[in-house]
């Protein structure tokens, strides 16, 4: 039951009794109505019971601090985005800027919390928000999904996995038969894991072969399997590069650049000589080429952009129009950014590309269906 108020004794004072106003309890304000008694006296009933104000007023203030909260994060990475040269100065700003992609939410978090709970000037913060969602939309513009373009010619199915020491192989087989790809570009793989995979039929089904294997909790191992004969152009190396083959598809040739380079917290300086190692092993090849891996870099970050630049190769997701595909994540966690790739040349076009699940990786896989242009 609602209690009347009498306007003398407990309401600020009104223009006159009878109209809207507010109860001003515990430093909040309860809208009120009024109403006309037998005696003639007015009185102001609560809209609706304290307690539900209460928690209102506190449900909006809970929003605009959590609005305040992620705006904290969100502003930083919106600077990194308007400032990429900004990346360079440490590894834990370069790592900052693989979420680039999540300035979008954020801001459009903080827009939606401001619209809901602020009131009064709090609304006039509902501008800057916007001005966060229209910087990122533009920064994500490669991460929007567009129509896949036509393909056509001799076709080559790709597929890069990283096992995480390993550890991911047991579903491989499966995947592969399921998927039928080509060539499969594998990091972290061990002499254990290569062991069941072959047990598993896989020295049947992949029988040409170029790379090495790597000891348990060494995360060296990288190989690449192949149903056609490969022929190796340049000796297996260190420097994010980890293999340079040609293989023959129906009469002309193909190179593949197979890349796991390091990642820029366990190496900065590393990770972005690797990535230009990448990028001149891409400039030495003529012909149709596609440069696959882990290379530890989302299309936001500067050393990757330069690559895109220099070599003039596209990421075959935003090719196939497919938009965000992130490849890694946690073992336990979904995927949350996007540092596998597949890049082609301009003698070819990706028909398809798309993730898909490894248990027990860090990371998703990723095959690619690409065509040599006629």
């Amino acid at each position: 039951m609602t209690t009347p108020i009498v306007v003398r004794a407990r309401c600020e004072p009104l223009s006159h009794a009878g109209t809207l106003g507010y109860y001003k309890e515990q430093g909040g304000h309860v809208p009120l109505s009024g109403h006309k008694l037998d005696d003639g006296s007015r009185v102001l009933v609560p809209a609706y019971p304290l307690g539900v104000s209460r928690l209102r007023k506190e449900l909006r203030e809970a929003a605009l601090t959590l609005a305040a909260l992620v705006s904290l994060g969100a502003v930083p990475l919106t600077a990194l985005g308007l400032n990429p040269q900004w990346q360079l100065t440490s590894r834990w700003v370069t790592m900052a800027a693989s979420f680039l992609p999540y300035g979008l939410v954020a801001w459009g978090f903080v827009g939606l919390m401001v619209l809901l709970a602020g009131r009064g000037w709090w609304k006039l913060l509902v501008l800057p928000a916007v001005a966060g969602v229209v910087a990122h939309a533009w920064l994500a513009a490669p991460y929007w999904p567009s129509p896949a373009p036509e393909a056509s010619g001799a076709r080559l199915t790709i597929m890069s996995v990283n096992l995480y020491y390993g550890w991911g192989d047991g579903e491989l087989p499966q995947k592969t038969a399921e998927l039928r790809p080509d060539v499969v570009v594998v990091q972290e793989i061990t002499y254990d894991a290569l062991g069941r995979l072959d047990a598993r039929g896989w020295a049947q089904q992949y029988p040409y072969r170029v790379g090495e294997p790597a000891e348990d909790w060494d995360a060296g191992g990288a190989m690449v399997f192949s149903t056609r004969p490969l022929t190796e152009l340049e000796p297996g190396q260190e420097s994010g590069v980890r293999q340079v083959l040609r293989l023959d598809v129906e009469g002309r040739p193909l190179t593949v650049v197979a890349v796991h380079t390091t990642n820029p917290v366990v190496g900065f300086d590393a990770w972005q000589s690797e990535l230009d190692a990448v990028a001149a092993a891409a400039l030495r090849q003529s012909g149709p080429l596609v440069v696959v891996g882990d290379f530890n870099a989302t299309r936001d970050h500067v050393p990757m952009q330069q690559l895109l630049a220099r070599t003039g190769l596209e990421d075959a997701t935003e090719e196939a129009g497919v938009g965000w595909a992130p490849t890694f994540g946690t073992r336990y966690s979904p995927a949350v950014i996007a540092i596998d790739h597949v890049l082609t040349s301009g003698h070819l076009t990706t028909a398809a590309i798309s993730t898909f699940g490894v248990p027990g990786s860090d990371h998703r896989g990723m095959v690619a269906q690409v065509a040599m242009d006629a």
